[in-house]
């Protein structure tokens, strides 16, 4: 599998598992279960919106930034020594 492909899998996986509302959950399901053809699939999986802001995301979805004290914290307590080529190396 390619990396381009387990990405956009991850993505409609986490979209499957964010989804609160039982209709939507039930016709996603019913479309599946109805047809499961790769261009159909596809064409589910593009940007319902081509021209979206990253300021109307960030209002969407309710983005509020961790402060820079508490990042810092976090980072520091997960105490990572390898050197960053190798923690890059172990995503391929």
């Amino acid at each position: 599998m390619t990396r381009p492909l387990d990405s956009r899998k991850y993505r409609l996986i986490q979209a499957i598992m964010d989804m609160e509302d039982e209709a939507k959950l039930a016709q996603f399901e019913a479309f599946i279960a109805a047809d499961t053809d790769v261009e159909v699939l596809e064409k589910m999986m593009q940007p319902t919106r081509p021209h979206v802001t990253v300021d109307e995301l960030v209002k969407e979805q309710n983005y509020q930034p961790i402060p820079r004290e508490e990042f810092y914290k976090l980072a520091d307590e997960l105490d990572i020594q390898e050197p960053i080529e190798d923690l890059l190396k172990m995503l391929d």
